[in-house]
């Protein structure tokens, strides 16, 4: 697998069809509020039609994201699951101040809710 290649320690925060590792059971080096606010936050930029999913890496390297968008149609990386995993992350995902990206939307986030 990708270890052998790369050495280090794998882990894995959100897989491609959107579900979301437990926090204990991920082993990432890196808060999973910042990776889960980081999709959330791709996919409001984006207007809702892509999002950033299969977040994994080695040590404190990200390797093999996945572009997936609602319909299906584009995807930067493998593993497009299209709409069907959007709303798998959404329905796990917990919003926190790292999904915030304007101004606005952090006047009226609430704490622990998601923003689908």
């Amino acid at each position: 697998g990708i270890n052998a290649e790369y050495g280090g320690q794998e882990w894995k925060v959100i897989d491609n069809t959107g579900l979301i590792e437990a926090e204990e059971e991920n082993d990432s080096p890196f808060d999973s509020q910042i990776l889960t606010g980081f999709c959330h936050w791709v996919h409001e930029r984006l207007q809702k039609k892509y999002i950033v999913l299969d977040i994994q890496g080695i040590d404190k390297t990200l390797i093999d994201p996945t572009l997936t968008s609602t319909d299906g149609s584009y995807s930067l990386g493998s593993g497009n699951m299209g709409d069907k995993a959007i709303k798998t992350f959404f329905s796990k995902h917990k919003c926190s101040e790292y999904c915030v990206y304007n101004e606005e939307e952090a006047m009226s986030l609430g704490s622990g809710s998601s923003q689908e």
